[in-house]
This record gives C-alpha cells, structure tokens and sequence, in this order.
C-alpha cells in the first residue's frame, strides 16, 4: 500500500513531467528559425532594385535585424517567416519593381503608393492571396 507522500511524490513526478513537455514545446516553437529563404531573397531583390531612398526607409533591411522586423514587412502569425504585408507608402522611393516581387505567394496587402516606380508592372500571377494593393 502507498503511502501519502509516495503518491504526493507520484503526482509531483508527473506534473513536472507534464510542465517539461509542455515547456519543451513552446521553446522549441520559439526557436525555430523565422528564415524563409525564398521570402527574404525576394525582399532582397526588391531593395536591390531601388535607386533612391531619400528617408532612409530601408536602413532596417540589413542582417543585423530579422527581415520580419524591417520597416514596411509583416510576416504571417500562422505562417511563421512568411511575408503577409509589403507597406511601402509614401516614401519617394523611386526605382523598379522587381519582378522578384511574385515569389512572396503569402503576401495580402501590397501598398507602394506614392513612390515612383515606372515602367509595366511585373508579373505578379503567384500572389493568389493579394487583396490589397495600391
């Protein structure tokens, strides 16, 4: 027969076992690498493509801080790395559009108004999930 403290003991045992494996979970999910590589070489492109950048909109687009996190970029909540948004409204950027722009096939609000882009816009058939762009 067990005693109080063996089975005080017992579910101890297995509470900490439940908090290990539920903890392991969340911080293997935290860690995982936001790298999407098709996502960030299109970004990558498309800042290559820029010829002027007068308020230095794209001094966060550098290694030093996750392509999530740089200006004008929004990336899925559900789709961990993956660009949903492209808001580069209003800052005089002036150059190409990269065509590069159609590999980001989770992007939904693109917004490049009042920038000067000439020229025909690339073809952006990939982005099935676009409803918004200006």
């Amino acid at each position: 027969m067990c005693s109080k403290l063996q089975l005080v003991e017992s579910a101890m045992s297995a509470v900490l076992a439940l908090m290990l494996v539920y903890g392991c979970g969340h911080v293997h999910c935290a860690t995982v690498p936001r790298n999407n590589s098709t996502d960030v070489l299109a970004l990558i492109d498309f800042r290559q493509a820029i010829t002027r950048d007068p308020r230095g909109f794209f001094s966060s687009w550098n290694n030093s801080v996750d392509y999530c996190n740089w200006n004008g970029v929004t990336c899925s909540k559900t789709h961990l790395g993956r660009v949903r948004e492209l808001n580069l409204t209003g800052q005089s950027l002036e150059g190409q559009i990269s065509p590069s722009l159609g590999n980001l096939t989770l992007l939904k609000i693109l917004d490049l108004s009042s920038n000067s882009f000439p020229g025909q816009l690339p073809d952006l058939n990939r982005l099935r999930k676009l409803q918004f762009s200006l």
